[in-house]
C-alpha cells in the first residue's frame, strides 16, 4: 500500500540552538574576573600543556558569567 507523502510530511520545529550575546555582554565584568586571578603564582611550574588548560578553563568560566546566552531562531521551520 503506497503512502501519500503530503498527508505524513512533519514539521519541522524551529531550531533550540543557543548563541553568546556579545552586543550584551559586560566586558568590565570580565576583564576584572580575569584579572582577579594571580596567574605568575597560579601558572608557575606548570608545563605548557596543563597551563593552557588552566588559562582556558578560567577564561571560559569569566565568559560564562559575562557574556549572556541567546537562543538562535532558525526560520525555516516556520
Amino acid at each position: 500500500m503506497k503512502q501519500q507523502s503530503s498527508q505524513f510530511e512533519v514539521k519541522r520545529g524551529a531550531s533550540k540552538t543557543t548563541t553568546m550575546d556579545f552586543r550584551r555582554a559586560d566586558f568590565g565584568l570580565f576583564r576584572m574576573l580575569v584579572e582577579r586571578v594571580p596567574w605568575e603564582r597560579v601558572l608557575k611550574g606548570k608545563g605548557v600543556q596543563a597551563g593552557w588548560i588552566f588559562f582556558k578553563e578560567e577564561v571560559l568560566k569569566a565568559q560564562e558569567q559575562a557574556v549572556p546566552m541567546c537562543r538562535k531562531t532558525n526560520r525555516q521551520g516556520r
